[in-house]
């Protein structure tokens, strides 16, 4: 009796070592503290946005590639929008944060517990629409990390997601 619940206690650890080895990710290139710290000080990452938080109505999950792709010297967005404007799009296909801009301040502070907040304003958009945006992240060494993004014509809008 002693022998089959040994057994079957071994053939359960077996399977449950099977099944946590198999929710191991392939090989894993996660960055270390340093490198996120690097990144962020050069100004070369790219943040996807996983979850939308608008001022008003409810959060939401993003799917599909929203993101803010910095490169040292270009700044590419492509962000939805949900909220209030406060001036009409002139053409309805423009409707969330979608520019490229070669003419932009970049600021790093470092916060507390490897936490850094990066503020961006673009100086050449042209879109009245979207005109005086500021881009605030605050970038954490894990690789998540948080977005606010504040226009003349606009609510503030904020999103959640990754770096690398």
């Amino acid at each position: 009796m002693i022998m089959k619940k040994l057994a079957f206690y071994c053939s359960i650890m077996l399977l449950l070592a099977i099944t946590f080895d198999s929710c191991k990710t392939g090989t894993t290139t996660q960055k270390t503290d340093t490198e996120y710290a690097q990144v962020i000080a050069q100004g070369t990452f790219t943040f996807s946005a996983q979850h939308v938080i608008p001022t008003r109505g409810t959060s939401r999950y993003l799917s599909g590639d929203y993101s803010v792709r910095l490169s040292g010297d270009t700044l590419d967005v492509y962000l939805p929008f949900f909220g209030r404007a406060y001036s009409a799009p002139m053409n309805l296909g423009e409707g969330g944060y979608k520019f490229v801009s070669t003419d932009f301040d970049y600021e790093v502070t470092s916060q507390k517990k490897g936490m850094y907040t990066v503020t961006v304003t673009p100086n050449d958009i042209t879109n009245n629409d979207i005109q005086g945006t500021v881009l605030f992240f605050d970038l954490g060494t894990n690789g998540y990390g948080s977005l606010r993004v504040r226009s003349n014509n606009r609510e503030m809008i904020s999103f959640t997601g990754t770096f690398e």
